[in-house]
């Protein structure tokens, strides 16, 4: 009894850490989606900027 009860313990550990551990990829990912989208923003700008300039 004891020993399955170590065993369930250790599957929930194991379990809550990759969990944890996914959480943060999917937070470093969604850093790296906004660098993307707010250099993507001041590229746009730029170009509308510039079009706006050469009419």
């Amino acid at each position: 009894m004891f020993w399955q009860q170590s065993k369930m313990s250790a599957m929930e550990t194991n379990v809550s850490t990759n969990y944890a551990s996914r959480l943060y990829n999917i937070g470093e990912n969604m850093d790296q989606l906004m660098e993307h989208i707010d250099g993507a923003t001041l590229l746009a700008d730029a170009v509308l900027a510039s079009e706006d300039s050469s009419v």
